[in-house]
């Protein structure tokens, strides 16, 4: 059973549903969640549904912060994210292919106006790939060969001209139908 603290904003909320389900406020959260389920080895592809691309990568602009990022502990991650020291909503895919958990991210976004997806020169420093999605048909056919991490975010069904801000509030109420509906 879902707590009561999923109807109330809290930027630091992040709960385990089980199955490997996580629910969270803000998804910065979702790069300590993937952190602390890792794989020994190897690289994840991310399958990222939001109407943001969430592409920000801001830690090779201050010296030394990259190399503290690399080494952080799982602790030290998580400590990042709480002070919203250069990991925030916008910028936790990013640390995650810095760290080498992923390496082969599919976007299916939405927002007009800002570049899509990361810049070349970030996916080149990390050998890592992307493909921009047009729509859910495309993005459907991927082939994946190594373990998927699969980020939804509600504001993918944004309809607003404002930037993290949107019609989710009728969405939301929506979806507690639906939830009520089918008896979740």
């Amino acid at each position: 059973m879902l707590s009561s603290q999923i109807f109330k904003k809290d930027d630091e909320y992040f709960e385990d549903l089980g199955a490997n389900v996580w629910l969270m406020d803000n998804h910065k959260w979702a790069l300590y969640v993937w952190e602390i389920n890792r794989q020994k080895s190897g690289f994840y592809t991310l399958v990222h549904v939001d109407y943001h691309w969430d592409s920000i990568y801001d830690f090779w602009e201050i010296t030394g912060k990259e190399k503290e990022l690399k080494e952080a502990s799982i602790d030290d991650v998580k400590l990042l994210i709480t002070n919203e020291d250069l990991i925030q909503y916008d910028s936790f895919i990013g640390p995650a292919i810095a760290r080498g958990l992923i390496d082969d991210i599919h976007f299916l976004c939405y927002q007009d106006g800002d570049d899509e997806g990361f810049t070349e020169d970030v996916l080149l420093a990390f050998n890592a790939k992307q493909t921009i999605h047009n729509n859910a048909e495309s993005l459907k056919n991927i082939e994946v060969k190594q373990p998927l991490l699969f980020d939804f975010c509600l504001d993918v069904f944004n309809r607003s001209d404002y930037d993290y801000q949107s019609d989710l509030c009728g969405t939301m109420m929506k979806l507690r139908h639906c939830c009520s509906t089918v008896n979740l």
